[in-house]
């Protein structure tokens, strides 16, 4: 649940009304079926950490051989690369609207890189500890921000046709690929578990947690978003700081709660990047 409770998850979400188009209610469907169908992978490959007691670029050579291995170890560090890139790029967004434009973008995006190191770089134990506790202050923060921007939000409806089903067809392409990107990682943070563990309970709660962090966010990204096309004061603040500028108009009525509200929630990319981070070490 830590790993997608962050901002970076809320971005995604708000790419159906942003690109496609496509509805409030047709955003809230196509999120939910494509995280259904998307962590199946990443929670049956959880599966197999117990079972092996070996990491998932490990477990590749069973099926790649020893240099298919090696090329997908190349593969998956440049995909950590880039999800952490992104992540922060999206919590430095955060970080210039809380500060208003005088912590500069790339201040705010080296801020949560070193934080995301720093955790990382102590390895499997810790990772666990923060992993462990950061959901519980993460998922009151999102729900501050659904509370006070919902006044805001607004029910676009979506026409039918072809290009409508395009349209859902690609956005839920992106929530897939969100989802199902975990697969690569999966069996890196259960290798210590006992070779006993029922394989159901590892799927269940590897399947679990993503699913309903997943939907959350994305389904409040998606209704955020809503509110810049009726609203003109979110839409210049979405023109101006991103989303950082959109998560700032929720809490905009709580001052300066609402400020640490959005301190808080740029350091939320920290946990979805220590995964990336730590796996992206043992690829390399």
């Amino acid at each position: 649940m830590s790993a997608n409770l962050t901002v970076s998850t809320f971005s995604l979400g708000t790419l159906g009304p942003q690109l496609w188009y496509v509805g409030w209610r047709d955003s809230f469907l196509t999120i939910l079926f494509f995280n259904f169908i998307g962590m199946i992978p990443p929670a049956y490959m959880a599966t197999l950490g117990p079972k092996t007691g070996l990491r998932t670029i490990c477990f590749t050579r069973y099926t790649f051989g020893w240099y298919g291995a090696m090329f997908l170890a190349c593969v998956n560090v440049i995909s950590c690369l880039g999800w952490s890139m992104v992540n922060s790029i999206v919590g430095g967004q955060v970080i210039l609207s809380v500060s208003d434009g005088k912590c500069p973008l790339a201040v705010g995006v080296i801020l949560i890189a070193i934080v995301s190191l720093l955790i990382a770089l102590f390895g499997y134990k810790l990772i666990h500890q923060y992993e462990r506790y950061s959901w519980i202050l993460m998922i009151i923060m999102f729900s501050i921000v659904a509370g006070l921007g919902a006044h805001a939000f607004s029910n676009i409806p979506m026409p039918s046709g072809s290009g409508e089903v395009a349209s859902v067809l690609s956005f839920g392409a992106a929530v897939f690929g969100f989802s199902v990107a975990w697969c690569s990682l999966t069996m890196d943070y259960n290798v210590n578990m006992s070779e006993n563990t029922p394989a159901w309970k590892t799927f269940i709660s590897t399947y679990g947690g993503p699913f309903v962090s997943l939907n959350f966010v994305e389904w409040l990204g998606a209704a955020a978003m809503t509110a810049t096309f009726v609203n003109d004061d979110w839409a210049a603040a979405y023109e101006a700081s991103g989303i950082g500028g959109l998560l700032g108009m929720c809490v905009a009525s709580c001052g300066g709660f609402g400020k640490f509200v959005l301190v808080v929630l740029a350091f939320s990319i920290v946990a979805n990047n220590i995964p990336n981070n730590y796996s992206l070490a043992l690829c390399a």
